[in-house]
């Protein structure tokens, strides 16, 4: 024997197989369809980065929403199928309920729209901001969810002064990207 081991390789934590998401219209009798997302497969393993690269206008953030089951008529997901494994639960997004999906957003799936910086009202503190994106979702009392955002700054190695500064208390790289 070759000294080999039999452990089976784990499940991807990301796995995307044929996805196909199509934008369908039909206006005035004429049926319209742009293939945003054509037949797109990949997977993303345990501790593994994974960078997703294009030209402007080609797909890239169809392709992040349509994997996050977060998008809207009239784009369609069409086929394929998008599996996440988060630790002990595995969930096809497109067979998942809404209960389900509701369930996982923040705290296992989540991500950041283009334009982030754009999304931070200049006049509201960032404290603010977590709690009109994140406090909801995570099921917490107010001083718990603080705690957690701050333990989450600190991951980041960010003061948790941060939470009451403004968007434009920020370098001016960091707040124009």
């Amino acid at each position: 024997m070759s000294g080999a081991r039999n452990n089976p390789m784990p499940e991807p934590v990301l796995a995307v197989d044929r996805l196909r998401a199509y934008y369908r219209t039909s206006s005035f009798g004429v049926e319209r369809e742009v293939r945003a997302v054509d037949d797109v497969s990949f997977q993303v393993n345990a501790n593994e980065i994974y960078g997703l690269a294009g030209e402007s206008s080609c797909g890239k953030t169809t392709l992040i929403r349509t994997i996050a089951a977060a998008i809207r008529p009239p784009l369609t997901v069409v086929d394929g199928a998008v599996v996440f494994n988060f630790r002990q639960q595995r969930l096809d997004v497109y067979a998942a309920d809404t209960k389900a999906l509701d369930a996982i957003r923040w705290k296992n799936l989540s991500y950041i729209m283009q334009g982030s910086m754009n999304v931070l009202n200049p006049v509201r503190r960032v404290q603010q901001s977590f709690v009109d994106f994140a406090y909801r979702h995570l099921g917490q009392r107010m001083p718990a969810f603080l705690g957690l955002v701050r333990a989450h700054l600190q991951r980041l190695h960010l003061e948790p002064e941060v939470l009451d500064a403004f968007r434009t208390s920020f370098p001016a790289a960091c707040a124009s990207a």
